[in-house]
């Protein structure tokens, strides 16, 4: 019973990975970029480099979005008349990656919409009593603004388009599902002279890292399976199922994986050379400062979510391992 315990125990805690890992899916083509200190691209230069990409002979430049967070931002809403203090998102592209929120009403808007907001149910509640405000103005930096969507979201949250905003903070591109763009978002920054070195961090590198993990909770369920087969044998113990549990479950899940695409190693971690000894180290290095950086950045909606989903993804799947291996 004990061993049953623990088996079924570790089932739950790789579904509970499993969730987590695919939840990241969506971000796994995404690659968000963050600046301090004011020395992101101004909304000049992304115009440019939106311009330049149109003009090219084939549209290259990927969903996106760059925005800068303002707090203590007063927001009046022009029938009530009642103000409050909020946090501002101003946003430059689709608000949508911006604040990836489900939405409670409305939509999040297009993305050259200059006159369409977007608010959270917190903020739509204490500022007009009821979170059916779309269709309604409020006052915000002096302008007046049309709610197109509420998001999900108890605090107080304004997401503005960007009128001439001087320095973005957080840039955001989205190469698609399953797409690796880190490279190529340097290439495009390089080419437009926007400035590289900020923090960078790959959606790819959260959902393969995750997916890896999962991978060997289920391997670890195949191998206590042969290890309890050759027990039972060696020892002439009647055969019970736990063997043929453990293997065809596992089986089952590597499949139902493979088929749906687990995951891929992003380009960026296959060496060119495979005598190039300082590869790993200085992979290692570089995720090291990357999350170090993104540890302090929880208060932004994706590394808020991703770190967490990833957390989670990473943390079940060793449990599982765990607990299979001390069944």
């Amino acid at each position: 019973m004990r061993r049953w315990t623990a088996i079924m125990a570790a089932v739950i805690f790789l579904g509970i990975g499993l969730a987590a890992g695919f939840s990241l899916r969506g971000y796994s083509g995404q690659v968000f970029l963050h600046y301090p200190d004011g020395k992101g691209p101004d909304q000049k230069a992304i115009e440019k480099m939106e311009d330049g990409e149109k003009e090219a002979a084939e549209w290259k430049l990927p969903r996106f979005a760059a925005w800068r967070m303002e707090e203590g931002v007063e927001v009046k809403a022009n029938t009530p008349g009642k103000k409050i203090i909020a946090e501002c998102m101003t946003v430059y592209g689709e608000k949508g990656l911006a604040a990836p929120l489900p939405l409670y009403a409305g939509n999040f808007g297009s993305a050259k919409d200059k006159v369409g907001c977007v608010v959270s149910q917190g903020l739509a509640m204490e500022l007009f009593g009821s979170g059916q405000v779309v269709g309604m103005e409020l006052l915000c930096m002096d302008k007046t603004y049309k709610i197109r969507g509420v998001m999900k979201e108890k605090k107080n949250l304004v997401l503005l388009p960007s009128s001439g905003q001087p320095a973005f903070e957080s840039l955001l591109f989205d190469y698609g599902e399953g797409e690796s763009g880190k490279m190529e978002v340097q290439k495009l920054l390089f080419r437009y002279g926007i400035d590289s070195e900020s923090l960078s961090a790959d959606g790819a590198l959260f959902f393969s890292g995750t997916m890896f993990f999962v991978y060997l909770a289920a391997a670890s369920f195949f191998f206590c399976g042969i290890y309890e087969f050759g027990r039972q044998y060696r020892e002439r113990d009647a055969m019970d199922v736990i063997p043929v549990f453990l293997i065809v479950f596992s089986a089952m899940v590597c499949f139902f994986l493979l088929s749906r695409g687990g995951a891929s190693v992003p380009q960026e971690f296959i060496p060119t050379r495979w005598s190039d000894f300082d590869f790993w180290v200085n992979k290692y290095r570089e995720i090291k400062g990357c999350l170090t950086q993104l540890f302090k950045l929880m208060d932004l909606y994706w590394p808020a979510f991703v770190v967490k989903r990833a957390a989670v993804g990473i943390g079940s799947s060793f449990l599982a391992v765990l607990a299979m291996t001390f069944r």
